[in-house]
């Protein structure tokens, strides 16, 4: 069961890895907003793809980390996976707020 949680919240966390990398791709390139991260934010001064690439391979080396170590720290890989998956929630809402924000 343990096993199948962390599995569970790791295709979240890609999931809102994902939809945060497109969501700010967009807003980059309707130049409503600019990356907060400086470390990314250098690599979107160079182009869109190095960004991505950097972003995903940050992203996914991290989980990949995280999730080799799973069998051994359970309880603590759970709990890194929860506490990620909530950072990226308010960064989803955040990106939802936006679009609301200009529909409305």
């Amino acid at each position: 069961m343990t096993i199948r949680k962390i599995h569970t919240l790791s295709y979240i966390l890609v999931f809102l890895i994902l939809t945060d990398l497109l969501a700010t791709i967009y807003w980059i390139s309707t130049g409503t907003a600019t990356e907060a991260n400086p470390i990314l934010n250098y690599y979107l001064g160079h182009s869109i793809v190095l960004f991505a690439s950097v972003k995903l391979f940050i992203s996914f080396a991290s989980l990949s980390i995280l999730l080799k170590f799973k069998k051994r720290f359970k309880h603590f890989i759970i709990k890194a996976l929860f506490i990620l998956s909530l950072i990226y929630v308010g960064v989803f809402v955040w990106h939802i707020t936006g679009l609301l924000f200009l529909v409305f």
